[in-house]
């Protein structure tokens, strides 16, 4: 089974650049397909999420602004927790999303430095 381990550095690093402080954000599959992310780590990282019609559960085509009823998607916080769980990094928890995706991502960018 691949792990984030098996990921090169580079793509890690990338990935928490551009995921840093980004604790609420839904990608398509093709955000990791891109980066050449091996498929089972990006079948595994995607999930299914659904709007609620709520002003923080409502899921917005960020391309188009069309609210969506659902998706097959990668949440941003869970990838990098999972990210930083499989490199066996320890990270204090935070309260807020924006401020756990951002110390999930120094932790990333340190491991890769």
């Amino acid at each position: 089974m691949t792990t984030w381990k098996d990921v090169p550095r580079a793509t890690l690093r990338e990935i928490a650049t551009e995921l840093s402080g980004n604790g609420w954000g839904i990608y398509g599959p093709e955000y990791l397909e891109q980066k050449g992310v091996p498929e089972d780590l990006v079948m595994r990282a995607t999930r299914h999420h659904a709007s609620d019609d709520t002003t923080k559960g409502t899921i917005t085509n960020t391309k188009t602004g069309v609210v969506v009823s659902s998706m097959a998607g990668i949440y941003s916080l869970d990838l990098l927790e999972t990210i930083c769980r499989d490199l066996g990094l320890d990270v204090r928890g935070y309260n807020g999303r924006g401020s756990q995706a951002w110390a999930d991502a120094e932790a990333i960018l340190s491991f890769c430095s």
